[in-house]
């Protein structure tokens, strides 16, 4: 694995995007999030946790089945359904920094 994806907890890589992370493996991917990524919010979709998460400007969903904790989806994007409005991303942003 390569030296990117092993930097501590809260300190972004800041020469990883969204494509570097998206061709990942999921293993890469978790452990790439894990000491990398920001937790924003959290919301259940019926039995699946959904915790999303921050990652130098750009987001990951990260779904999880609520009864055994079973990883389901890494799903990174700039923008979708949970951050709609302009206002949310700059709001956000203006609170990390």
């Amino acid at each position: 694995m390569n030296s990117i994806f092993l930097k501590s907890k809260n300190n972004f890589c800041d020469a990883l995007n969204i494509y570097d992370f998206a061709k990942l493996n999921i293993n890469e991917k978790l452990v790439t999030l894990k000491n990398n990524g920001l937790l924003f919010d959290y919301y259940i979709e019926k039995d699946i946790l959904v915790n999303l998460y921050f990652m130098h400007n750009f987001f990951i969903e990260e779904r999880v089945l609520k009864g055994n904790h079973q990883l389901l989806d890494i799903i990174p994007f700039k923008r979708g359904f949970q951050l709609n409005t302009e206002f949310q991303i700059t709001k956000f942003a203006k609170t990390i920094g």
